[in-house]
């Protein structure tokens, strides 16, 4: 077992704690993933239809840790803890040391610098603590406020990966990114 897995990794930054995801924060969840805005850019199997859906969604990322598999956070605001977005590492392949990064943002708080934020710090604690020397992204191609978050945290594009997932029904196009490791 690796050891960060001994005590769930809570990050303190200026206005946003990054912590362990709870089933009370499921109605949260729940509210930000039924904005439109938001669903553009998930598959339909990661839309909840109910509140039970969304618990069984938020119970499979707050597992990644509880299985030793990875770590996903709850983005929440500091001054009130409520949830406004997750964020983590929806794989990490211990072996080859890299990680898949994935996130969510209530549409309420996009182009506020929170996931940009946020995706520099859970990106150096991937180098840092996890040992991992490239964490990768997936993003649809039209889906400019995540590239433009990608972006402005060094992250490159390697290339274009042709019909990789279906949204809203139809095949989509995703890039892929990638941030290395310099140590």
């Amino acid at each position: 077992m690796h050891d960060i897995f001994l005590e769930f990794p809570t990050i303190e930054m200026q206005n946003i704690r990054l912590r362990q995801l709870m089933l009370s924060d499921v109605e949260d969840f729940y509210h930000f993933l039924c904005n439109e805005n938001v669903q553009k850019f998930l598959s339909s199997e990661d839309i909840p239809h109910s509140l039970e859906e969304a618990k069984t969604e938020l119970s499979y990322w707050a597992n990644l840790y509880k299985s030793f598999r990875s770590i996903y956070w709850a983005i929440a605001l500091k001054k009130t803890n409520r949830l406004i977005g997750t964020c983590g590492f929806n794989s990490w392949n211990k072996t080859h040391r890299r990680a898949e990064i994935s996130y969510d943002l209530s549409y309420n708080y996009w182009g506020h610098g929170i996931m940009t934020e946020v995706v520099k710090e859970i990106t150096d604690f991937a180098f840092a603590k996890m040992g991992v020397q490239r964490v990768q992204a997936t993003v649809a191609e039209d889906n400019f406020p995540s590239i433009r978050v990608l972006e402005k945290c060094n992250y490159q594009k390697e290339g274009l990966l042709a019909n990789f997932a279906i949204l809203q029904g139809k095949y989509r196009n995703f890039y892929m990114y990638a941030n290395v490791s310099q140590a």
